[in-house]
């Protein structure tokens, strides 16, 4: 296991353990939501339900509860990197951090 899945790992345990929390839309998630017609859910907090391992392709993955906002669209799976998680907690650092990593992983690459 390589220090990157580890680091997922963990950060996966303490989100899992943080459930439920909220979470504000990142810019690519704000315009599925408007293309949507879930204007409201793109403006306010979104509440993550569920989160889990889709692996190295499609890393941490959330589970979003839109029901407020429509009862017809019950949940909404994204990227956990389409999410702002709340800056008060350590999760949302550590969330960045890994963003970070990961772009920059990203553009190094050939």
């Amino acid at each position: 296991m390589s220090f990157s899945s580890l680091e997922r790992l963990k950060l996966f345990e303490q989100l899992r353990f943080a459930l439920p929390l909220k979470a504000r839309a990142r810019p690519p998630l704000i315009e599925r939501l408007r293309r949507s017609g879930y204007c409201e859910a793109a403006r306010s907090s979104l509440p993550v339900t569920n989160i889990f391992d889709a692996g190295e392709n499609f890393g941490l993955m959330c589970e979003l509860d839109l029901t407020q906002y429509c009862p017809q669209a019950r949940f909404l799976v994204v990227s956990l990197d389409h999410l702002a998680l709340d800056r008060r907690f350590a999760l949302d650092r550590q969330s960045q951090r890994r963003r970070r990593r990961l772009a920059r992983a990203a553009s190094q690459a050939p």
